[in-house]
């Protein structure tokens, strides 16, 4: 702008303070959660923290950040985007068994966070399934297990129980030894 002067005059101008964005990307499943709110002015100190999903754990820092110190700050110096990487957690499971059988977890790990399991136990002949027990407890089998950490479920069986009833015609009885219950294949 240009002015004449042709005598005494006050002339004003009015400033603004400039604003920027900072912008947010993730990879993996987290969000990023930045102290205060923008829009932020310039030189402005911004606390920044990685928050991973449940299952996932914060990796690195991309963009107007590097490293992975977790939380940090960024000090603002114009429009930025700062990325973060999340890794899904990887966890196993580890079958036991109590008793005569056998029992098995499909699909087969690791396994992600709430990922659902299949576990299926097959009980030895003469024995049946009483339950899952640790980490999980159910009795259905199959049975179906979400899991959210490393984690142990044992199968338990337990043996069957027989009894041997005794007829007879005419007066007499019968004696077994030893007395019963009896288990499976028992002599």
């Amino acid at each position: 702008t240009t002015i004449t002067i042709t005598g005494d005059a006050t002339v004003g101008a009015i400033f603004t303070e400039d604003e920027y964005t900072l912008t947010f990307n993730t990879t993996g499943s987290g969000n990023i959660q930045a102290t205060p709110a923008g829009p932020y002015s310039y030189n402005q100190t911004v606390s920044i923290e990685a928050q991973p999903s449940p299952g996932w754990s914060f990796s690195d820092w991309s963009g107007g950040l590097a490293g992975s110190p977790n939380p940090t700050t960024i000090t603002i110096t114009g429009d930025a985007t700062v990325g973060a990487s999340f890794t899904e957690e990887e966890y196993t499971l580890t079958l036991t068994n109590v008793g005569s059988g056998t029992s098995s977890a499909s699909p087969t790990g690791p396994y992600g966070y709430n990922d659902a399991i299949t576990l299926t136990a097959t009980p030895d002949a003469g024995n049946s399934f009483t339950g899952w027990t640790d980490d999980f407890t159910s009795t259905d089998n199959p049975a179906t297990f979400n899991i959210t950490g490393n984690s142990s479920v044992q199968a338990n069986f337990a043996e069957d129980e027989y009894t041997l009833t005794f007829n007879t015609t005419g007066s007499g009885n019968i004696q077994a030894t030893p007395a019963g219950p009896y288990t499976y294949n028992q002599t």
